[in-house]
């Protein structure tokens, strides 16, 4: 169901609580799901999703509950009027072990063309939104000879380039490192901010954002830094696994280390510094990561720091410089 999804979809798409009505339908379904009353749940999620027929969220979530509760062919007539209303999640449809019961059944793969295509011209709305919006570029200050080290910023959920970025412009400028941050451009938590809310939108982004910053200004492809706070360190970590040939270093803070979704570089891969607090819900897999991502030859480093929670630490000029050494040296 919608609100199983893994941390890097995070768009939360339960958000049709913004009305009390919504509220009331998505609460009694949630409540039903959650003593594993799959009838009880399928009855909620019907009706909130006829009381809601343009809502996906609803509709999807109906087809979850219907095939936990055995009706297979009502399951998938409200998984193809998800596909209707617009419902976008290839990940879900993929993998979502509520739908195990009609995956491969008649009707699925017709349901599942209308929502890949969904996806598909979602995606190609973001690319082209995505080539409108301008990337925040901070540059070393004066005019340094040949190319410089790029570090790109990822904010995290709800945030924005700006902010974020800041937090790096001492500790780059001294290291004479250009700062790229984008915008995830997707909104975030009622409409403030951005999220990284599909991963193949972020892997993608983030990737095309180096190339743009690099057509502009003199960067250096083999002193490339990814650094992210929170999601945007989910983020980080994803792709610069994903495409170690493109990284020198990969700087996650207060994230969270993804064993199952979250390749591993086979023959080593870019250095990566942990950083996080010892009071942030992420730090246990943050110690996973240093261990797995050491046991296959990455060179790795571990910061905690003691009762710090969710947050950058208080001297974030001089922890993001030791970090920035350490990947760059």
């Amino acid at each position: 169901m919608t609100r199983a999804l893994p941390l890097l979809l995070l768009a939360l798409l339960t958000v049709c609580a913004l009305t009390p009505a919504r509220a009331q339908n998505s609460r009694a379904f949630e409540r039903a799901y959650e003593r594993g009353d799959w009838a009880g749940a399928a009855r909620a999620a019907v009706l909130w999703a006829e009381r809601e027929p343009t809502s996906s969220t609803a509709a999807y979530n109906a087809a979850c509950a219907l095939a936990l509760a055995g009706d297979g062919n009502a399951a998938l007539e409200w998984l193809r009027r998800a596909g209707a209303a617009g419902f976008a999640g290839v990940r879900s449809i993929e993998e979502d072990p509520d739908l195990a019961s009609i995956r491969g059944g008649a009707g699925f793969a017709e349901a599942t063309a209308m929502i890949r295509a969904n996806r598909a011209g979602m995606f190609e709305r973001f690319k082209a939104a995505a080539e409108r919006s301008e990337i925040l570029t901070i540059l070393p200050r004066g005019n340094p000879e040949g190319p410089r080290p790029l570090i790109v910023v990822l904010h995290g959920y709800g945030g924005a380039a700006r902010n974020n970025a800041e937090l790096y412009r001492r500790a780059a400028a001294k290291r004479g490192a250009i700062i790229a941050a984008p915008n995830a451009l997707r909104p975030g938590p009622g409409g403030q901010g951005f999220s990284w809310t599909y991963r193949d939108e972020a892997e993608w982004w983030v990737l095309r954002a180096i190339d743009k910053v690099s057509d502009l200004h003199a960067v250096d492809p083999q002193r490339v830094i990814l650094a992210g706070f929170s999601q945007g360190a989910n983020v980080a970590l994803g792709v610069g696994l994903k495409h170690p040939d493109r990284f020198a270093g990969l700087l996650p803070v207060a994230g969270r280390y993804e064993a199952d979704r979250m390749p591993t570089p086979e023959g080593g891969g870019p250095r990566v510094y942990l950083l996080t607090g010892g009071a942030d819900p992420g730090a246990e897999s943050f110690r996973t990561a240093a261990e797995r991502l050491g046991a296959a030859g990455l060179e790795v480093r571990l910061r905690m720091i003691p009762a710090l929670g969710h947050s950058y630490p208080r001297r974030a000029t001089a922890e993001l410089g030791k970090a920035l050494d350490y990947l760059l040296r």
